[in-house]
Parts: C-alpha cells; structure tokens; sequence
C-alpha cells in the first residue's frame, strides 16, 4: 500500500500526458440533433474487471452529436490553454493544444462518433490535478465525479488518497441494461448479473477508496422497477434493495422519493414525455421496426423521466407537489404511495429507510460500516446477495431472499445480534432463513 501511495505522489508530482477512457456519462442523442442510425459500440477492448470478464461500459449507449469548442478565458496559466469539449448535452475539458485526428467515418451520415476521440483524450490528469489545486483543494471540498471507463489501475488516480475528487459514483448495476443499438434491445437485468456487477465493483474499489453508491438517480428510472422482479416490486423489495445498498463500503446516496419507494410511472404515450434522449430513443425503436405500444412500452420501462415526476407528498391533486401544472404528470400511484401517509405507517418504507440510516450512523456501527472490509457470504445460494462488514474483529452480515421461497441456510459465522429487519425479526434462529424479499442484518460472534 505504502509503495502505491508513493507512486500516486509521484504522478502528482510529475504529471504525465495519458489516454483515458473516461468521461462523463455518454448521453442518448436528443431530438433535432444529427441522425446517426441508433448506438454503437467503439470499444473494441473494454477494460477487465478484476476478475477477468469484460466490464460492461457507457459505450453501448453513445450517439453522435454536433461539437463545439468553446474557449474558457481567464484561467491561471496553465488553464489558458483548456477547453471545454460539448457532447451530448455534457461537457468535457480537453487541452486545446491536442490535435483533433481524423477518423474513419462510423455512421450513416459519413461522420465519426466525437466518443472515439473523448475516449483517447490524452492530459485529463494534469486538467484535472489543476482543477482540484485551483478550486475543490483550497476548501477542502468534497467532490464527486461521474466516470467511467477506468480501470483499476486508474483508480488511484481519481478516488486514491489524493486523488482528483473524494469519490465517483458506481454505475455498474445500471450498465446492465445497456442496449445494442439502444433502448429497444436493452436487456432485462438479472439478479445474478447485479450480484456479481455489485460484488466485483466493491472488491475492485475497496483498498483503493470509496464510490459512491446508488439505486437510483435524476438520470435513471426507478431502481424498483429496474432492479427488482415483479414480485419484489413493493414495500418489503424496496426495503430490501436499500439495505443492501446504503449498507455497502463505500458513499451513500438517497434520491429523491427512493426513501418511500417510488417507482416508474405509468406512460400512455411519447407526448407525455418531456426528456428530449426518451423522445429521440422512441423515433429509434420506431424505425428499429417496433411498434408505438411496443416503442412506448420499451421508453416506460428506460425513461429518466421516470425519476423526474413530482415529489409524492400526499393524497390530494398533483399529489401535494404544487396548486399549479407540473412540468411531469404525477405517477398514478401517489394515493398509495407518498410520505403523509407512510408518516402515519410505522412499517413503512420511509420509517423504514430512517431505521437504516440511524444504524450506518449510530455511534455502535458508524466506524464498521464506514470503512469496514466487503466480503461476499453464502456465494453459492441462489437468489441471495449477502456480504459481511468487518473492522477490527468485528462482523456484520447483511443477507437478503431476492427469490420467491423461503430459504433455509447452516449460518457461515454465528449470529449474535439482529441489528435490522423487514420482516420485524428480533432473534437469530439456528439457521439462517430468509423469507422471500427478506433482508436481515445481524451481528456475528
């Protein structure tokens, strides 16, 4: 470790002009921007996770947009010379020294995809350190970047002890879904896929420093609804998929409504929408040959929009968000779910979620599930995602029934304690058992 740390030192030190595979998240292409006739891949070699299988990648999802450079002026020196890089509705720094290559044109309109040159920008380090020194450094800001692409020897160089920011978000899980050419081959996730996208990202990350964890975000539709099986899609399932997540090493993050356990709306046509990447995905499954149920059935399912409708506050018009006309309608389901009445719930989800949120910060845990040690438990049962935290001899297993049937394990370690449950289950049996869409958390000998 010491060894990596000086090297980490050294770079900064030293700064390097590199090729990077990174950048902000690639967005769909938007409506009245250049047709590109759907995705396409350019990542001939997807960088490894670490245990060797391809990782999956933002690239699936890249669409050609028109460029431009726009100057930044009053910068330090070293800064002058920068630019920002605009693509798909996002913006990129890029050193205006570079010559921009030609390229070999990838798409219907005799164009090549800007991404081929966002993924081999050389000096994103040196732009980086400069803007940290210059800006985060002087406040001891905390800061979150939104990467992808890097691989674990990357790592170091953006979430390390120093690091460019204090933390990046994991966008492994969500990656699942990436379609071929766009929303309307998206696969549908399976729980296998997830456990082992999760898994990996957090023996990848651990000894190197802390991601920040999502379900779900104001770019993503509903982790319920994209994560969880039909079955699962309801108090007991969002309870179980938040433990899971706000309890792993690592940062974090609560949207907006996941605390009561919103979930994706119910569309009944593309007018309705407002985000310009869902209309543009409908005209591209359009012309992929699917139908307009089937074109709109596949843009409910993968809409940001979906994490966009008002907040659901109460059982009353425009579900207490506003007196007026939102820019979104309000998902049909705000009379069952909004926080006046899961105030009034004790099992609730949001009461739950302030159960869950109390003990990751009680003063008995805080330290353990803060920079405690991930490790997989009972790898091998199927439909269970469990883990282990572990700091100074001390263990906390968090197991959750992602299937149907109750299920019936010989325990790996002993239990001592139940620290939190969704089923309200206060004693440790024998074995451990989970009933279905049961997470459990308890203390082991």
């Amino acid at each position: 470790m010491a060894n990596e740390k000086e090297q980490v030192r050294e770079v900064r030190n030293n700064p390097q002009p590199r090729k990077r595979s990174y950048g902000a998240r690639p967005r769909q292409q938007g409506a009245g921007e250049r047709p590109s006739g759907g995705n396409r891949r350019h990542n001939n070699n997807p960088r490894p996770r670490n245990n060797n299988n391809a990782q999956p990648t933002r690239q699936n999802r890249q669409k050609r947009t028109p460029v431009r450079i726009i100057p930044l002026g009053g910068l330090n020196e070293i800064g002058k010379n920068m630019t920002v890089f605009e693509c798909c509705n996002d913006m990129f720094i890029l050193d205006c020294g570079l010559a921009f290559p030609d390229m070999e044109p990838d798409g219907d309109d005799g164009l090549a995809s800007c991404w081929r040159m966002v993924e081999n920008v050389e000096g994103v380090d040196a732009l980086l350190e400069d803007l940290k020194n210059h800006t985060f450094a002087k406040k001891d800001a905390f800061t979150v970047g939104e990467v992808f692409n890097i691989g674990v020897e990357d790592l170091p160089d953006f979430i390390g002890e120093n690091g460019h920011f204090s933390t990046i978000f994991d966008f492994s899980a969500h990656m699942l879904s990436d379609g071929e050419h766009g929303w309307y081959d998206a696969p549908k996730i399976s729980f296998d896929a997830w456990k082992r996208a999760i898994t990996d990202s957090q023996m990848r990350v651990q000894n190197v420093g802390f991601e920040a964890n999502i379900i779900e975000n104001h770019d993503e539709p509903r982790g319920v609804s994209r994560f969880l099986p039909d079955y699962a899609q309801n108090a007991d399932g969002a309870k179980m998929l938040g433990t899971v997540s706000v309890l792993l090493r690592g940062i974090p993050f609560i949207y907006q409504g996941q605390e009561i356990g919103m979930q994706n709306a119910r569309w009944n046509s593309v007018d309705e929408f407002d985000d310009i990447s869902t209309k543009d995905q409908y005209r591209v499954a359009r012309e992929a040959g699917l139908s307009d149920a089937e074109a709109l059935a596949v843009c409910s399912v993968m809409s940001r929009d979906n994490a966009r409708t008002p907040m659901q506050w109460k059982d009353a018009p425009q579900a207490g968000f506003t007196s007026g006309t939102p820019w979104l309608k309000v998902n049909d389901n705000y009379p069952v779910i909004n926080v006046e009445k899961e105030e009034e719930q004790p099992d609730s989800v949001l009461h739950y979620y302030r159960k869950l949120i109390a003990l990751r910060k009680s003063g008995e845990y805080r330290e353990l599930f803060t920079y405690g040690k991930f490790e997989p438990a009972y790898e091998n049962a199927d439909h269970v995602m469990a883990y282990y935290r572990i700091l100074q001899g001390r263990r906390v297993l968090v197991a959750a029934n992602f299937g149907t049937d109750t299920i019936e394990l010989d325990w790996e370690v002993p239990a001592k304690k139940v620290l939190l449950s969704n089923k309200k289950r206060t004693n440790a049996e024998n074995k451990l058992i989970l009933e279905k869409c049961e997470v459990f958390v308890t203390e082991c000998k």
